[in-house]
């Protein structure tokens, strides 16, 4: 996660009310008195590794459309 972060950084929601404990324990590890959001970090540094980019969704074999009655000029 260390790489990650410093090659393409650490993108977190502006004006998250955790932002500052955040931040404080990742600038204080490992000498600091928490370390519980930098081991979740960890962990999830751990599963980046395993994720695959997944598959592009199949388009459906046809569209069925349903009008509203008043809108059926078929019938």
């Amino acid at each position: 996660m260390r790489g990650r972060m410093a090659m393409l950084g650490l993108y977190v929601r502006q004006g998250a009310p955790w932002l500052a404990d955040l931040r404080a324990e990742l600038l204080s590890f490992p000498a600091g008195q928490h370390d519980d959001q930098v081991d979740a970090l960890g962990l999830i540094g751990q599963l980046l590794d395993r994720m695959d980019a997944g598959q592009k969704p199949r388009p459906p074999d046809r569209i069925r459309l349903r009008l509203p009655p008043f809108l059926n000029f078929a019938a």
